[in-house]
């Protein structure tokens, strides 16, 4: 069931029970949902993005029991979520980008078939419960500028966290460090997103744990000033690291970096305190080890 950005709908006919899809507009004028929707208990896609001025989602959502996507993008009023959201046991998809979202329910952990939580864009953003940190069956957690954002619970570093998760992107968040990965942590993490996180000083020792990475972005984080004692070494499968814009970065760990042998692509573009460059790292990329990216200059 699509809604999304019905200016001028004011009720639903009763009716309604018996659709499975409804195409909507494009523009936003509601304040909230007609109560009649949260009857019609057979739903399995509802996307109400663009209801500009729907500032609240009522408890009944839970009453929606075969719900397995719910989009609510670019609800900019949008503030809070109930507790009754932990009650869609069969959700696979959940969309609250570009909304008002302070924070989340902490029963959000009961959501065990979701797979994807987009949360981009969510500004005020302020946390996220320890909770979201035991979903089984989550792939992606899509956090990008969420500008408010400072710091991720220490139990996403356990062990078993997020065992099928394989994006975590926090681009643009205001985060200053990331928890201490537990060996075991996050086994199928594939992509890790770091991009301008300018607050962001320093990686845990044990980054390594992340064995699984291939995609590591760090661009743009102008104060981190060592990759040195992160474990580097360990993420064998790493295929693809930016380090553009890096400003305060002053030393590339060349060794353990030339021991990755997957690597194809590093860029250091922009990292104007790495002097003198390493030499060994051009030597590399002149017999084709990977491709380096230095002031703008591809090496291959």
């Amino acid at each position: 069931m699509i809604i999304s950005g019905c200016s001028n709908l004011s009720y639903t006919p009763h009716t309604l029970e018996q659709l499975i899809n409804v195409l909507g507009g494009r523009t936003g004028g509601v304040n909230a949902v007609p109560s009649q929707l949260w009857k019609l208990g057979q739903i399995e896609v509802l996307h109400l993005g663009s209801l500009k001025n729907m500032n609240y989602l009522p408890p009944l959502i839970g009453k929606l029991q075969r719900l397995r996507h719910l989009t609510l993008c670019s609800c900019r009023s949008l503030e809070y979520l109930p507790n009754e959201i932990g009650s869609l046991f069969l959700l696979e998809q959940l969309d609250l980008s570009h909304t008002a979202i302070r924070k989340l329910p902490e029963t959000m952990g009961q959501l065990s078939s979701l797979i994807r939580l987009c949360l981009r864009g969510c500004s005020r953003l302020l946390c996220v419960p320890s909770s979201v940190s035991v979903l089984p069956n989550l792939e992606f957690l899509e956090m990008a500028e969420c500008w408010d954002f400072v710091m991720l619970p220490g139990e996403f570093g356990k062990v078993n966290s997020m065992p099928k998760l394989r994006v975590l992107d926090l681009s643009g968040c205001s985060i200053k460090s990331l928890p201490c990965f537990a060996k075991g942590s996050f086994p199928m993490l594939q992509n890790l997103y770091l991009a301008t996180c300018q607050n962001l000083s320093s990686l845990p020792v044990t980054l390594g744990s992340l064995t699984a990475l291939e995609r590591l972005d760090l661009g743009g984080c102008k104060t981190l000033a060592s990759l040195e004692g992160i474990g580097l070494v360990d993420l064998k499968q790493l295929q693809w690291f930016n380090l553009r814009n890096c400003l305060s970065l002053t030393k590339l760990p060349v060794m353990e970096l030339l021991s990755l042998k997957h690597l194809k692509f590093l860029d250091v573009s922009g990292c104007t305190m790495l002097s003198p460059f390493p030499e060994l790292v051009l030597q590399c990329a002149r017999e084709q080890r990977f491709t380096l990216v230095r002031w703008g200059t591809v090496w291959h």
